[in-house]
């Protein structure tokens, strides 16, 4: 016969709700008590956790509206803290592709280790050797859609434009190359993005096979194009800023981009797209124009006085120039005037955006205000290139050079890693840069994935305290 507390205790358990009902009854066919107050401990415990990720949330939306910061951001700071979750899984589609480099450690190499080095060395005599003997890697299958998806699949190439803040912030490129696609091939892959744009200026004097590969891959892409114009370019000569202008003409259509930089195939990035944008947004248009007043006058004298009454300037041909100047360039009369009195300067592309840029009469927004500058402005750092000529402080340990210009090999890898700049040249992937230019890709593309799942941030303060910032027009 059932006792009074037992009857009491089974009418008020069918009082209860069927789902609580149902665990209270699971709970109590247990056959101990020590059994039924693990099982409402249990019970507990995942309310507990349950409610506090709620309230997690819910802090972390709140912080995102104060901070004025996108939702990618509030859903890369949940994945981070919860690593095992479908949503983590789901932020990682363009970093399947393992970017480690075989047979060597770069974290080693970057660290200065010298039995690294040592060994990387030796691996990059015998991959020389062999790459002279054997043919480049070819890209002409790709003659279809099929065909190229999977090759940006198995490349590697990023799809997406990760953030918010660089869809909102196109940038613009040109590619002047004559030769070694496979390296060309791997500097579009690194600085690959669907919202920005690229040129790609194939020298008229270059292989059939160089021309057939480059054309191949483009049409892989909707951003990425051929010049519509093919010059003979010839160093030294205005061939070379006539090239640079062709693809300026051609991008000039693409209404969105915000800036426009000027690259050949033999150079690599040091810093990440979203590391570009940030710095570019930052400085709020400034140009990123070297110059040199007065210098290497027995190059322009020839052609007479300069027209609208400029003052020459010579500098870096690498620029980093806003849309602005570009429009200037190309569609206002003193742009184009200047532009036909180069064509009798030797080395006329490190004049003429020098010379725009540092001219303040002008007023093209983002140019240089020289006015009161003095010679102090000699001292703003060039920023678009790491390079190393004949003449430089740490050129010691260069090994090969070219047109006095050091060719980058692991010697520099250190220094490149850790460099403030944005690109550098020259690498030669079939002599001495092999590893070097490996060790960079894997570097960014770690970068690159650490900023897309917010573990890094870049700060831009030290590019906002540079001079093409402070005193931009």
């Amino acid at each position: 016969m059932k006792s009074r507390s037992h009857l009491i205790a089974i009418r008020r358990d069918s009082n209860k709700p069927s789902h609580t009902r149902h665990t209270s009854t699971m709970c109590a066919s247990f056959p101990t008590r020590k059994l039924f107050r693990s099982c409402s401990w249990v019970v507990r415990v995942l309310k507990t956790l349950v409610i506090s990720a709620i309230v997690f949330l819910l802090l972390e939306a709140r912080w995102t509206i104060v901070q004025k910061q996108p939702v990618t951001t509030l859903v890369r700071s949940i994945a981070q803290r919860f690593p095992l979750t479908l949503m983590n899984q789901d932020l990682r589609p363009y970093f399947k592709i393992d970017r480690k480099v075989k047979n060597v450690n770069c974290f080693k190499l970057i660290t200065n280790d010298s039995a690294e080095h040592y060994l990387a060395r030796i691996l990059e005599l015998e991959h020389t050797a062999k790459f002279s003997k054997r043919k480049m890697r070819y890209f002409s299958k790709l003659d279809n859609s099929s065909a190229c998806s999977d090759f940006i699949a198995k490349s590697g190439y990023i799809m997406d434009s990760l953030t918010s803040e660089e869809e909102e912030f196109p940038l613009a490129y040109s590619i002047v190359m004559f030769k070694d696609q496979q390296q060309t091939e791997m500097l579009l892959r690194a600085i690959y993005r669907p919202q920005n744009y690229y040129c790609i200026h194939l020298d008229k004097k270059s292989h059939f096979f160089v021309k057939r590969d480059m054309v191949a891959i483009a049409n892989c892409f909707p951003n990425v194009f051929i010049a519509s114009q093919f010059v003979n370019v010839i160093w030294g000569g205005f061939t070379l800023l006539k090239a640079e202008m062709a693809c300026l003409g051609d991008l000039w259509k693409y209404k969105k981009w915000k800036y426009f930089i000027n690259l050949t195939g033999q150079e690599f990035p040091l810093k990440t797209n979203y590391e570009l944008v940030k710095i570019l947004r930052s400085v709020e248009g400034a140009n990123f124009v070297g110059a040199l007043r007065n210098r290497y006058k027995r190059w322009w004298i020839r052609a007479g006085r300069p027209p609208h009454g400029l003052t020459v300037f010579k500098g870096s041909g690498h620029v980093v120039i806003n849309r602005d100047f570009v429009d200037f360039c190309l569609h206002t009369q003193i742009g184009q005037d200047f532009l036909n009195w180069t064509r009798n300067i030797d080395h006329s592309f490190e004049f003429y955006f020098n010379t725009l840029n540092h001219n303040t009469q002008l007023g093209i927004p983002g140019s240089f205000n020289f006015t009161g500058r003095g010679g102090d402005f000699f001292k703003k750092p060039l920023m678009t290139r790491v390079k190393i000529w004949e003449d430089s402080p740490n050129k010691e340990r260069c090994k090969v050079w070219q047109r006095s210009i050091c060719i980058l090999g692991l010697e520099q890898l250190p220094m490149l890693a850790s460099s403030r700049e944005f690109f550098a040249n020259k690498f030669q992937f079939s002599r001495v840069s092999y590893y070097t230019q490996q060790c960079l890709d894997e570097l960014i593309y770690n970068r690159t994935r650490a900023e897309y799942l917010g573990e890094t941030d870049f700060d831009t303060r030290y590019y906002t305290n540079l001079w093409q910032y402070k005193y931009k027009i």
